[in-house]
């Protein structure tokens, strides 16, 4: 897996590009991918991630233009939110234990 995070960057998050482009639904069905899932399907619509430094690498700032993830700079502390789906949301927040959030749409 190709990794775009400078080595010895601590403050940054790991940053990797995945060699494949398409969505596992549009593989070949003998490469054997398992496709079934309890519950609703949902697809990741966006990943925001808050850091404390505002100076961020090349490469940081190059992933962050693509418009694949946000990247929060001077926040006050570090944290990671995957978001599904579209509107009215719901969320489930780890914090403080852990630094992460999940965001779907509301059912109903």
């Amino acid at each position: 897996i190709p990794i775009i995070t400078p080595a010895g960057l601590a403050r940054e998050p790991l940053l990797f590009i995945a060699t494949v482009s398409a969505p596992p639904a549009s593989y070949a069905e003998e490469r054997g991918i398992p496709l079934r899932q309890g519950g609703r399907r949902r697809v990741l619509r966006g990943v925001r991630i808050d850091v404390l430094k505002e100076e961020l690498s090349a490469n940081a700032r190059q992933m962050a233009s693509t418009g694949l993830l946000e990247i929060h700079t001077a926040a006050a502390d570090y944290r990671m939110e995957l978001q599904f789906g579209g509107e009215p949301k719901t969320m489930l927040d780890f914090q403080p234990e852990l630094p992460l959030s999940i965001t779907w749409p509301r059912s109903g």
